[in-house]
C-alpha cells in the first residue's frame, strides 16, 4: 500500500515510484514469496497466472475533475503495456476511489512485471496513503501455474 500521499502532476498518468509499503495490519497474510518491488515496479515471486487488483483513493482539490487508476505491464527493458485502465469521476472537495483488476500471466519473473499509475485533469488531486489501511494499494493472488 501507499504510506504516504502523492500529489498528481500536470500529466495524466503519475507513476506511484515510491512510499510503497507491505501491509502490516491484523488482516494482513502472505501464503509462499510476497511480491517485491523497487521503484513502483512490482516483480512476481515465482511464474503463474495472478489476480491483480489496485486501488486508488482520491482527494479532489479545487476543481471537479476525473480521476484515473491504471495497471500496466513492464517487459523489464522499456516497454509499458496498458492491461487495465479505469476512471472515475470527483467533484470539487469530494473524494473517490477508483478500484481495477486483471488477470495476468507471469511467464518470466525477470520480464513480465506491473506498475500502478494514477492520474487525472486536476492538478490539486492527491492520491491519498496512510500506514494503517489500504486507502492507495495493490493486491496479488496467484491463481495457478502458467
Amino acid at each position: 500500500r501507499q504510506n504516504a500521499d502523492t500529489a498528481i502532476s500536470a500529466a495524466t498518468e503519475t507513476v506511484l515510484a515510491s512510499n510503497w509499503e507491505q501491509a502490516d495490519t491484523d488482516s494482513f497474510s502472505v501464503i509462499g514469496s510476497a511480491m517485491t518491488q523497487s521503484s513502483g515496479i512490482f516483480t512476481f515471486p515465482s511464474t503463474g497466472i495472478y489476480f491483480v487488483q489496485f486501488q486508488i483513493y482520491y482527494v479532489n482539490g479545487t476543481a471537479a475533475s476525473y480521476t484515473r487508476g491504471i495497471i500496466k505491464h513492464f517487459d523489464g527493458s522499456s516497454t509499458y503495456t496498458a492491461l487495465s485502465d479505469v476512471r472515475g469521476y470527483a467533484g470539487s472537495g469530494e473524494q473517490d476511489v477508483v478500484t481495477n483488476s486483471t488477470l495476468f500471466d507471469c511467464q518470466a519473473t525477470a520480464t513480465d512485471q506491473v506498475v500502478f499509475y494514477g492520474g487525472g485533469t486536476n492538478t490539486s488531486n492527491v492520491i491519498a496513503g496512510s500506514t494503517s489501511d489500504n486507502r492507495t494499494a495493490a493486491t496479488f493472488i496467484r491463481l495457478g501455474d502458467t
